[in-house]
Parts: structure tokens; sequence; C-alpha cells
């Protein structure tokens, strides 16, 4: 165990996380560092995992800003601008994203065969404190989702087609 200032761990606290929960956004989460887990106080960490072919709800983190590293899988975030206007963002085992507080967004897993595996890291030190749903703007995920795991399964077919693979 660590020595502790107050409430604050000195040195370092491994944490080992639990089971996945189904979190509000509609995401499969396994908080991991966060204040209650290791007195995180500005930062937290967790594993994400989505199902083949899903897609999460459209949600904002409002005062958090947001790293997602993907692991495993092939996935997408989809961002909403205050003018309405909608960016998805193709990204993959390696990528780094980054949101921003404040901005509405979802993740797609883009394969219908294979899971999606993640890593986040937030500014909000209990992991899921700021996540406020946007139903608003979940009415366009199906849609949205439908489109973006066609496109990357055209991407796929055309990748397998010129020998570059591992593709799923």
């Amino acid at each position: 165990m660590a020595k502790k200032k107050g409430n604050v761990p000195i040195g370092a606290v491994r944490v080992r996380g639990g089971p996945m929960a189904m979190g509000p956004q509609r995401q499969r989460l396994r908080p991991m560092v966060t204040a209650d887990s290791a007195g995180a106080q500005a930062i937290s960490s967790g594993d994400v995992q989505m199902d083949p072919g899903h897609y999460s709800a459209a949600h904002v983190h409002e005062t958090s800003e947001v790293i997602v590293r993907v692991l495993d899988g092939f996935a997408a975030t989809v961002t909403w601008a205050d003018d309405g206007a909608v960016t998805v963002t193709p990204h993959q085992a390696g990528d780094d994203v980054y949101i921003a507080p404040g901005v509405p967004h979802a993740a797609i897993n883009l394969s219908r065969r294979h899971w999606v595996l993640a890593w986040e890291v937030r500014t909000d030190p209990a992991f899921n404190d700021d996540v406020h749903s946007r139903p608003e703007l979940d009415r366009q995920m199906p849609e949205l989702a439908q489109q973006a795991q066609d496109d990357h399964l055209d991407r796929v077919r055309a990748a397998q087609a010129r020998g570059e693979l591992p593709w799923r």
C-alpha cells in the first residue's frame, strides 16, 4: 500500500480493474485509475469495449478532456459542431483520438464481426461523472453507424483486393 499525505497516495498505486459494466453511453466500461481506486485528483483511465457492429449513445463530457487509444479493432468517432455539422473520424489499433471538453460525440465499432477494445484517459477523476446524454443527436446514430460501417467494409474489400492484410 502506498503511503498517503491526506487522501493522496505518495508513490505508485497498482490498480486491477473489475468486470466491465454498461455505462450511460451504451459502452462496456471498466474504470481503472480513478479518485476512488488510486486517489487520482485530476485524471482517470479505463477500458472500453464495444461489441461487433455496436455504436454508443451520443453524449458529451462537459468539462473533461478525453483521449482514446484504440488497442484492437477499427472504430470511428462521430462529433457534432455547434452548427450541427457532423464529422466521422475513423481510427484503428494504435491510433489516439482527442476529444475536447463539451464536444458532443459517439463511437462506432466499424466491424460487424470483431470487438473494439480501447483505453480512455479523462480529466474527470471519477471517470464518468460529467457524462450527459444527447438524445437529440442520438437519433442520427443508426444511419451514421450504418454508413460508416458500409464505408469501412468497402475499404476492407479494396485493401484485400490489393493484397493488403490484415484487415477485418
